[in-house]
């Protein structure tokens, strides 16, 4: 049986569960708080359910939480857990599907559970009633006789308490949150009359007293349409505010809900739809239904295999041969998105896209891919929405997850065939002056000459993701240099990896190899947006370049046509590597573009001794018989030696500068002579 990675971290939070220690506790905790960070939702239910397995059902053994490290772990998870939107259905996978099974476990789960995470009791009774959507109907008896038992006198005590002027009960309903006494109302106002029993007699007194602590101006908004079920005053921004529960509530556990149920949830469109409607989903958003989409890509394969895993024992095998499968072994993902359209037709499916963009959404392959594009058009399609129309805008902007954002990019990028950014709107990248520009049929390539592509990477990487940015790049600089050099210098960026690309890329262009070495040179010279930072760069790059070929004079001779064709030789000539400038302007002179004699006298002028002194070492290096101490297997190849009449113009103007030399500099001039012969 293959092992996804999912199932190894359950693996791994079992044996970290299972050997926990005073000792080991902080960096134990560390290690599962990075675990159910990376795996989400269902790591969280299985830690709580090997915690719950550590708790005593039969009453013996009972120990504190300083010496159980793993019920003070239970603790710490559960602390808030009954003000979670997904309360409900962690609570009845616990008590539905424990890690190790017991001998009736449901006669003692809820009392032994209260006790262990040492709930107060309107807590034990919120934990009641939710337990009474469990699925075993054991635990249902034993919550339905636990709220009798507790319910009353709990209610007595908060009615009580408000009559009187003492300090109320810490224990009791008044510390209580919003969350949980949504949860008692709701049972109050709405369960069947067998199960209220002796509640009933107080519903009326409790409400008022709710109301008592609770005015119209500081009621919670969970609780208003409750405890002031007559009033229509509550304003709509408010229950519709971003904190509203039943909203987080509807987003959050839709998704955890239909992992529960699994692939056959798509079995058929009835089947979705009974399903759907019976979890409340009537009122679907489109915040429910990306969250949704990305748990079911998340989870194509594999998912009917995790139920064993979560429930794994010492003595069961998990590598006995695999059972043939029956019912669906992938989300048949046509079937939810005609569902969800036939339930909720007003669902904008742009909105979808955007809220993609939420915590966990992750494509890690091409199937996964393919799975959300097949759902997104659908959505779209149904809507009325031309097949053209994507809303690509909405990948481009900056996403809260980069993480989320960047790996749907890449599978865009690899999957380029199922998806092609080239196929849809955006700012496409000039083209018609290469010599030989893209073939229109080349899509891969065309997806580079996106400017809001490439203004997204550049961002992304400097958020914190430049690896993986640069590891997308590799195609575009090996297959289509021009593209990116342009599409680079049409952003305009001067971001580091902006301008640590274009420093790889202008080498490129100045062999002369490429065929549009010409159009990409003179746009970076000349395009309006790079100003000068560009033609420094590109400067430099000439002049690095030069350098790195040891005196190269074919490369000399490339730089000065590009110059030439750039018109920017005055401006290399002013370039700050005195070497590669002095040899640049000796065969500017050579092929009649400047005077030797008056350059070498200006910018002596201008530059003083170190432009001497840089002059000097070019005569040694290039005329090595004007130094008397330069070994003869020293000497350049004949195509390095600078022509004699060279030699004696800069010698000629050097020496009417010796004057105002140091004396070693005057001296190494002096032992030149005034021609190299």
């Amino acid at each position: 049986m293959n092992l996804d990675s999912l199932s190894f971290a359950l693996i791994h939070i079992n044996n970290l569960v299972g050997n926990l220690t005073k000792k080991n506790f902080k960096a134990s905790c560390q290690e599962i708080t990075q675990v159910v960070g990376a795996y989400g939702q269902e790591a969280q239910t299985h830690l709580l359910r090997r915690l719950c397995s550590h708790v005593p059902l039969d009453g013996a053994g009972r120990a504190s939480a300083k010496e159980n490290p793993q019920l003070q772990l239970l603790q710490r998870q559960c602390a808030g857990l009954v003000t979670r939107p997904n309360f409900v259905h962690v609570l009845c996978q616990l008590a539905d599907h424990p890690a190790v099974r017991q001998k009736n476990p449901s006669d003692t789960l809820l009392q032994e559970l209260c006790r262990a995470l040492k709930l107060g009791k309107p807590e034990e009774v919120a934990f009641s009633i939710a337990l009474l959507h469990s699925r075993n109907s054991d635990t249902v008896r034993h919550a339905e006789q636990f709220i009798q038992q507790k319910l009353p006198d709990l209610i007595k005590d908060y009615i009580d308490s408000a009559d009187s002027t003492g300090a109320s009960d810490q224990d009791g309903l008044q510390e209580s949150s919003p969350e949980v006494l949504h949860q008692l109302i709701s049972w109050l106002l709405f369960a069947p009359p067998d199960q209220l029993d002796k509640a009933a007699d107080s519903q009326e007194s409790f409400l008022e007293a709710i109301r008592q602590d609770f005015p119209r101006d500081r009621v919670p908004v969970v609780l208003a349409p409750l405890i002031f079920a007559e009033s229509t005053d509550i304003p709509v921004d408010k229950i519709r505010s971003p904190g509203n529960m039943a909203s987080n509530l509807l987003d959050g556990s839709l998704a955890d809900f239909v992992l529960e149920v699994g692939y056959n949830l798509c079995a058929s469109v009835e089947e979705c739809r009974r399903h759907l409607v019976n979890h409340g989903a009537s009122a679907l958003t489109a915040p429910a239904v990306a969250r949704c989409l990305g748990a079911m890509v998340r989870t194509y394969t594999g998912l009917a295999d995790q139920v064993p895993i979560q429930s794994l024992q010492p003595a069961a095998s998990i590598w006995a041969a695999d059972k043939p499968k029956d019912g669906p072994q992938t989300w048949n993902i046509d079937v939810f998105v005609r569902t969800v359209y036939e339930l909720a037709p007003s669902i904008q499916w742009k909105e979808v896209v955007y809220h993609l963009d939420h915590p966990g959404f992750q494509l890690k392959d091409r199937t996964a891919f393919c799975l959300l594009t097949q759902a997104l058009r659908l959505g779209l399609q149904l809507q009325g929405v031309r097949a053209d129309a994507f809303p690509v805008e909405v990948l481009y902007r900056v996403w809260k997850n980069a993480d989320s954002q960047l790996s749907y990019i890449k599978q865009i990028l690899k999957c380029w065939d199922v998806f092609c950014l080239a196929d849809y709107q955006c700012h496409m990248v000039d083209t018609s002056q290469l010599k030989m520009p893209p073939e229109k049929e080349s899509r891969e390539v065309n997806t580079w000459r996106c400017t809001e592509l490439m203004q997204l990477l550049l961002h992304l990487a400097e958020s914190g993701h430049s690896c993986a940015v640069q590891e997308l790049l590799n195609f575009p600089l090996q297959s289509c240099p021009d593209i990116l050099s342009l599409n680079l210098l049409a952003t305009g960026s001067t971001s580091h990896l902006a301008q640590e690309l274009l420093s790889t890329l202008f080498p490129i262009f100045l062999t002369g190899h490429h065929p549009n070495s010409g159009a990409v040179l003179h746009q970076a010279w000349h395009s309006p947006q790079n100003g000068p930072a560009v033609q420094a760069m590109l400067a430099h790059t000439m002049a690095e370049w030069y350098r790195q070929g040891e005196g190269d004079q074919a490369r000399l001779s490339r730089v000065l046509d590009v110059a030439q064709d750039l018109k920017a030789l005055s401006y290399l000539l002013n370039h700050q590597a005195l070497p590669f400038v002095i040899d640049l302007a000796c065969l500017a002179s050579r092929r009649e573009y400047l005077k030797l004699d008056k350059w070498v006298s200006d910018k002596a002028m201008e530059h003083g001794e170190p432009f001497i002194t840089a002059c000097v070492k070019f005569l040694q290096r290039r005329v090595p018989q004007l130094s008397a101490g330069a070994a003869k297997d020293s000497d350049p190849p004949a195509k390095a030696t600078l022509p004699a009449d060279m030699a004696v113009t800069m010698l000629s103007v050097l020496h009417q500068r010796a004057a105002g030399v140091g004396p070693e500099l005057s001296d190494a001039l002096l032992a030149m002579g005034p021609s190299p012969s």
